[in-house]
C-alpha cells in the first residue's frame, strides 16, 4: 500500500508560527561529525550522524534532541544493516550478500536488525536501502550497495530490507532515483546518467521503484543522475540536468506517473553532480521547486543567507517553502514525534541479529571459479602458506586479515604474510616455491569521490608479473567489490567472492577452503 504524507491541521498551525529562518531549518538535514560541535540552531527537519560507537551516538543524539523545540528526524546511512554506521553494532556483509544468499527472510532480518539497533541509539530514519541495479561492473558508486544485477533480485531483497526497517519503526529511503548503476561516472564528481530508453527503464530501474513505492516506501532520494529518455535538455545547452533539479523527473515521473506521495530528500548538495552543475544554492531552490522536501547536507554557514536571496529574487517561492515545511512536520506528526519521541525497543536481541548475519555469510560466500580443482585444499600443519594482501584500504582492514591468518594458523604452522606495496619476492619463481599454497586477499571497493571501485594505481600493479602462474597453487579472495573476477579473468584460476567481509567471514572462508563446511553452490 502506498505511503502518503497527509498535511495535518496541527502541522499547518506549527508552521504558521515559523519565521523564515525556522522554515529554512525545517526543510534541511545537515550532517554531524563526532569531532565537531553540534549545530547551535534547533528545529532542523533532521540531522545526519556519521559512524560512531553505540554509546557515543546515544549521548550525541540525546544532547541534540534536548535542544530542539520538538523531536527531529535523526538519520544515517544503514545500507547494510546496523554495523556500518553503529561501529560496534552487528556486522552484516552487504545488501548484495543478502541478494546472493537468496533468502528474503534474511534480508528482512537484516533490515529489522538495523531498525532495532538504530532506534536503540536514537535513529528514526535511514537513508537506505540502495535500490540501484549493478548493471555495469565498473560503476564506481554501486557495486555492493546494490542487491543484485537484475531488477527481480533488487525488488525481492531491497523490498524485504525496506519492510524490515519500516515494520520495526524506522523510515526507509529508496535511492537513487531514477536509478544508478548503468554508468561509469560518480555523481559525487559529476552528473552521471541512466541511459536506458523509456521501454528499458520501465523494465528495469522504473519497475524497481514502482513496485517498492507500491509496497509502501516512505521516502525516496533522487540522485544527481540524468535520465535523458524522460527529460529535456538543460536550457540552451546540449546536456541533460540531474534528476535532483528536474521538474519533469520529480514532478512528472516520480510524483505524477509513479504516484509517490512520501518524502523526497535530495542527495548531498555538496556533490559535483549537483553543486558542480550549477550554483548549489540555485540548485537547492530548484530542487524544492521541482517537488523536493528536504535538502541534505547544506552548509549552515551560508545556507540561510543564500536561500533568503533566492526568496527575494523569486527563484524560491515562499509558498513552496511553507509547503515543504508542512510536509516535514506532517510526517513527524504521522510518526507520533510531536506527541512523544519514538522509544527504542524494550530489549534489542543482538543474538538474533548475529544469527541472521552469520546465516547470510554462510550462504553468500561463493566459489566463482576453480579451474584446476584446488578446492577443498588439503592443508596440514606442515603446509607452507603465503597470505598475500592487495588492498586499497590496508590499514582499515587490518583486523580482517589478522583474523583470516589466525584461522589459517589453526590448520598450518607455517603462515607468512606478504604485506607491502610491491612484494617483489613473489615474482621470483624460486622464492614462490618456498610455499605450497598462496592465498591472495584482494580488497577494492567503492568510496565517494574516487571514481573507481576496482584496484587502481600501484596496488593494481601487484596483479602484474604472472606470479600466480609460477606453479604454486593460488586461491584469490575478493573481499568486497564483486566484479574483480571479470577484470582478472585469466589470472585468477581459483577465486572466491565474499560480497563484503566481516570477522565471521574469515572463519567461514577457512572452513570452506579446507572442506570442513563446503561452500554453497
Amino acid at each position: 500500500m502506498k505511503f502518503t504524507i497527509t498535511i495535518t491541521e496541527r502541522a499547518k498551525e506549527i508552521v504558521s508560527r515559523m519565521d523564515i529562518d525556522s522554515l529554512l531549518n525545517q526543510i534541511t538535514c545537515p550532517q554531524f561529525f563526532s569531532n565537531t560541535p553540534l549545530p547551535k540552531q534547533d528545529n532542523f527537519g533532521a540531522l545526519f550522524f556519521h559512524a560512531s560507537p553505540k554509546d557515543a551516538l546515544k549521548a550525541q543524539i540525546k544532547k541534540f534532541k534536548s535542544q530542539c523545540s520538538f523531536p527531529p528526524l535523526i538519520t544515517t546511512d544503514m545500507e547494510n544493516g546496523p554495523g556500518e554506521m553503529i561501529t560496534d553494532g552487528t556486522q552484516f556483509p552487504s545488501i548484495m550478500a543478502a541478494g546472493i544468499a537468496g533468502d528474503e527472510n534474511l534480508a528482512y532480518e537484516m533490515g529489522r536488525a538495523a531498525a532495532h539497533e538504530g532506534r536503540d541509539v536514537g535513529y528514526n530514519w535511514s537513508l537506505s536501502p540502495c535500490v540501484d541495479i549493478a548493471a555495469v561492473a565498473d560503476s564506481p558508486m554501486v557495486s555492493l550497495r546494490s542487491a543484485g544485477i537484475d531488477a527481480d533480485t533488487v525488488i525481492k531483497t531491497a523490498g524485504a530490507y525496506m519492510r524490515g526497517l519500516q515494520e520495526n519503526g524506522m523510515v526507509a529511503t529508496l535511492k537513487h532515483f531514477p536509478g544508478d548503476g548503468y554508468d561509469i561516472y560518480d555523481q559525487h564528481l559529476t552528473v552521471s546518467s541512466n541511459p536506458l530508453s523509456k521501454e528499458e527503464w520501465y523494465k528495469h530501474s522504473g519497475r524497481v521503484f514502482k513496485e517498492l513505492i507500491d509496497q509502501g516506501a516512505m521516502a525516496i532520494m533522487p540522485g544527481h543522475i540524468a535520465l535523458p529518455a524522460f527529460d529535456e535538455k538543460w536550457q540552451d545547452t546540449d546536456f541533460y540536468p540531474p534528476a535532483s533539479i528536474s521538474k519533469p523527473i520529480l514532478q512528472g515521473l516520480l510524483r505524477g506517473e509513479l504516484g509517490f506521495e512520501g518524502l523526497i530528500v535530495s542527495d548531498a548538495v555538496n556533490m559535483g553532480g549537483f553543486a558542480g552543475f550549477i550554483n548549489r544554492f540555485d540548485a537547492s531552490a530548484l530542487f524544492l521547486e521541482a517537488g523536493g522536501d528536504c535538502v541534505l547536507f547544506p552548509n549552515l554557514d551560508y545556507f540561510q543567507y543564500e536561500m533568503k536571496k533566492r526568496l527575494e529574487s523569486g527563484m524560491l517561492k515562499k509558498e513552496t517553502l511553507i509547503s515543504r515545511a508542512e510536509r516535514m512536520v506532517s510526517l513527524k506528526d504521522k510518526l507520533g514525534l510531536l506527541d512523544r519521541d519514538t522509544q527504542p525497543p524494550s530489549e534489542v536481541n543482538f543474538g538474533r541479529h548475529q544469527v541472521a548475519a552469520h546465516q547470510i555469510i554462510d550462504k553468500c560466500v561463493k566459489v566463482i571459479r576453480d579451474r584446476d580443482g584446488l578446492l577443498p585444499a588439503k592443508i596440514e600443519k606442515s603446509t607452507r602458506i603465503a597470505h598475500v594482501i592487495i588492498s586499497m584500504r590496508q590499514d582499515d582492514e587490518k583486523h580482517l586479515y589478522e583474523t583470516l591468518e589466525a584461522e589459517l594458523k589453526k590448520h598450518s604452522n607455517h603462515v607468512e604474510t606478504l604485506l607491502c606495496d610491491y612484494p617483489e619476492e613473489i615474482f621470483d619463481p624460486v622464492y614462490a616455491k618456498k610455499f605450497d599454497l598462496i592465498i591472495c586477499s584482494i580488497s577494492s571497493r567503492h568510496d565517494y569521490g574516487t571514481n573507481i571501485a576496482r584496484l587502481a594505481g600501484p596496488k593494481a600493479r601487484l596483479m602484474m608479473g604472472g606470479w600466480m602462474k609460477l606453479g604454486v597453487p593460488t586461491i584469490f579472495i575478493s573481499h568486497f567489490h564483486p566484479f574483480i573476477e571479470k577484470e582478472y579473468f585469466f589470472s585468477t584460476d581459483t577465486i572466491i567472492n565474499t560480497y563484503g567481509s566481516t570477522r565471521y567471514t574469515m572463519e567461514r572462508l577457512v572452513k570452506g577452503i579446507v572442506g570442513i563446511q563446503p561452500f554453497e553452490k
